[in-house]
């Protein structure tokens, strides 16, 4: 097995704050890139951000572990030089720094691109560079949640519904990776080429991304949004059972596997019904099979149904609380979990990169580092390389 990462040798210098791009800089570090997290002297707010005890914020730690922390004042020339040296010696430079700040400090792509042609330049947004959001802050759960239609859709309408509440960094982990992709392919070009290339991503583009499938289906004339109980499918909706838990349903191929379904349920000839025979007559009589199964399924417990249903091949599962990961047998089997402990009985099991390669393990969890614990360091070597 391969004791060298893949990224070994490769330098990334990070200008971020928050979630979605040192999401970026983390992955990049986990295949063994050095990357250095430049802060202002204050540190990224995330840091302090939910922080418990005496402890960092474990979110910070989960996107910022393994790397190099400075600190630098970019509003005095010292601090802004010192940047510089550090990009001209980088292979790629991370930032969600608004453009306007970017473009003040001389630091944005069309200016360090020309003096640096071998670098690649990643930037996150929120919203894109064009357009009347442009110049707009976004966090994931109004660039990606809000603005892409999936807070206001995945709800189902009741008159009494409210938006979903977004779950916090799942919009920034998506577009992180998002950006580390883009990183990946542009290093890739520059093996071939000779030549960096400027690498972008948003919150709102990959937000649009993710719920693509959504966004056509809300064309469709027959489809109303958000759903309402009645004009959810059948086969592929969640139902209570009878411990108060919920069963999520997903048939694709409904000819194939919605005549077993509805067989488990007791009604084995229902499909037979012109009003449900045909896909255009299900469209009208949909909310009636709804409720049809909404009864047969709380009459049982969600791991009774799950015995009946899994042998005939229809894919179902209980719906999950995020309480429930860290107890996963499947999670912990396939290694997406580790435990990240600060001592004194502080304990937190944490989720694991989601890239895998067969040529080695995913590495652990390595150390978050504490803010400007590099600075003397790094800076003391860009002296000694002039």
């Amino acid at each position: 097995m391969p004791t060298q990462k893949p990224l070994e040798g490769l330098r990334v210098v990070e200008l971020t704050t928050y979630v979605a791009a040192p999401t970026c800089g983390k992955l990049l570090r986990d295949q063994g890139a050095e990357v250095i997290k430049v802060e202002a002297p204050r540190g990224d707010a995330w840091r302090y951000n939910f922080a418990l005890s005496d402890h960092p914020n474990p979110r910070f730690h989960i996107c910022n572990a393994g790397k190099k922390s400075i600190v630098l004042d970019l509003k005095t020339e010292e601090g802004l030089a010192s940047l510089h040296k550090l990009i001209a010696r980088a292979d790629v430079f991370i930032t969600n720094t608004r453009s306007q700040s970017l473009i003040r400090l001389g630091l944005d792509h069309d200016t360090l691109c020309e003096r640096y042609p071998r670098l690649i330049y990643a930037f996150l947004s929120g919203y894109g560079e064009a357009g009347p959001d442009a110049d707009l802050p976004g966090f994931d759960t109004v660039a990606y949640w809000a603005k892409s239609g999936f807070m206001a859709d995945m709800s189902i309408s009741t008159g009494h519904n409210y938006p979903v509440d977004s779950p916090v960094g799942v919009g920034d982990s998506v577009t992180g990776m998002t950006l580390y992709a883009g990183v990946m392919t542009a290093l890739l070009q520059r093996e071939r080429t000779g030549r960096g290339d400027y690498v972008t991503a948003s919150l709102y583009n990959t937000g649009i991304w993710a719920v693509s499938g959504s966004i056509i289906l809300s064309q469709y004339p027959s489809v109303t949004m958000p759903r309402t109980r009645d004009t959810c499918f059948p086969e592929s909706s969640a139902y209570r059972c009878a411990d108060g838990e919920w069963l999520q349903l997903c048939i694709l191929e409904f000819d194939r596997y919605a005549p077993s379904l509805f067989a488990a349920l007791g009604y084995p000839d229902i499909l037979k019904d012109p009003r449900y025979s045909t896909f255009e007559a299900r469209l009208v009589h949909n909310g009636e099979l709804v409720a049809l199964a909404e009864e047969v399924f709380a009459t049982k417990t969600v791991e009774e149904w799950l015995d009946i249903l899994r042998p005939l091949d229809i894919v179902c599962c209980r719906i999950a609380h995020f309480a429930d990961i860290p107890h996963s047998e499947q999670a912990w089997a396939n290694d997406y979990l580790e435990r990240l402990s600060y001592g004194g009985g502080d304990d937190y099991v944490v989720p694991r990169s989601p890239i895998r390669m067969g040529s080695r393990p995913t590495a652990p969890l390595e150390e978050c580092p504490a803010l400007g614990a590099d600075t003397a360091a790094v800076l003391a070597e860009l002296e000694d390389a002039r």
